[in-house]
């Protein structure tokens, strides 16, 4: 369906993931959110203070991301607030730092909030994996 609409026409999705000291699985977070190809992206990262190589992760992806910050906070749902806080996209989801976006879900979650206006959550099923990837 993303070829029957203009790229500007997808409304803007802002992922904010919540991160504390998750440098083993980051950067495969933010990969999977980048590597959707969706066009109206809002990627936000709210860490928690992490002193593992999180933030030396997060610098290096800082071109990719509309906005990051590394303070401590009040744990996982004070930094997935304060991400809401500071997103301006039609649609707002949050993805953990240790979790992974499987290909096209932005666009299946877009497509179907764009059918249906009246929607105001949407949701998937999910998969187990392990730290390699692999499925459980």
């Amino acid at each position: 369906m993303e070829t029957a609409i203009n790229a500007q026409d997808w409304p803007v999705i802002s992922v904010i993931v919540p991160s504390y000291n998750q440098g083993r699985f980051v950067r495969q977070t933010l990969d999977s959110i980048l590597e959707q190809g969706y066009p109206n992206l809002e990627l936000i990262v709210m860490d928690g203070g992490s002193d593992d190589e999180t933030v030396d992760i997060l610098e290096e992806y800082s071109p990719h991301l509309s906005h990051w910050v590394s303070e401590p906070d009040n744990g996982q749902s004070h930094a997935i607030n304060k991400g809401f806080a500071v997103a301006t996209g039609s649609l707002v989801g949050w993805l953990n730092s240790d979790d992974l976006y499987l290909p096209k879900s932005m666009f299946q979650a877009a497509s179907y909030m764009l059918e249906h206006p009246d929607c105001d959550v949407v949701f998937s099923d999910y998969v187990f994996i392990d730290e390699s990837g692999d499925v459980l």
